[in-house]
């Protein structure tokens, strides 16, 4: 088994179980498998904050499959973008194919933990992704942070509202 089985494995035992332990998650691989779990065991709503979901990570199999899945569940996705995204990208044919699920806003406003701006997902009210670093891909991540998750729904859900944001209609 080679390191990223090994990290695969581990997300799994994680996820399934929802033990709360913050991993570290570093570079397109990591996040391709947490995005893939987080999306599996989500039951009702995803909160994504992004730069524009173009790149290789959101528009990768293991990404759009589950979020897919995930909404083959009747489950919701709430997306706040940094910039209007290329529509001609993988992930928003599944968006467009759940767009009654579907709510997607555009924003000037930029979350942030301490100076650096942030992405992140956070998956009902437990578990989320973090990512402090965007060029490398490094995260936090919990799949069992209740108190984490909700100050990341609060922040997402003010900036979702806020008069600055722009919906964008699929």
């Amino acid at each position: 088994m080679n390191d990223i089985e090994r990290y695969e494995n581990s997300v799994r035992i994680l996820a399934d179980n929802r033990i709360g332990d913050v991993l570290l998650n570093k570079g397109e691989d990591h996040a391709k498998i947490i995005f893939y779990n987080l999306f599996r065991i989500a039951e009702s709503t995803v909160r994504i904050f992004a730069v524009d979901l173009s790149g290789d990570v959101p528009n990768s199999d293991e990404y759009t499959t589950q979020l897919r899945e995930f909404l083959k569940r009747k489950g919701r996705a709430h997306i706040l973008l940094e910039q209007t995204p290329d529509i001609t990208k993988s992930v928003f044919g599944i968006l467009c194919e759940f767009a009654d699920q579907v709510s997607i806003k555009t924003t000037t406003l930029r979350p942030k933990i301490g100076d650096g701006e942030i992405n992140f997902c956070a998956a009902d009210d437990f578990a989320y992704r973090i990512e402090t670093d965007k060029v490398k891909c490094e995260a936090h991540v919990s799949f069992n942070d209740k108190k984490q998750t909700s100050e990341l729904k609060r922040v997402f859900d003010l900036m979702f509202t806020d008069e600055k944001s722009i919906t964008f209609n699929l």
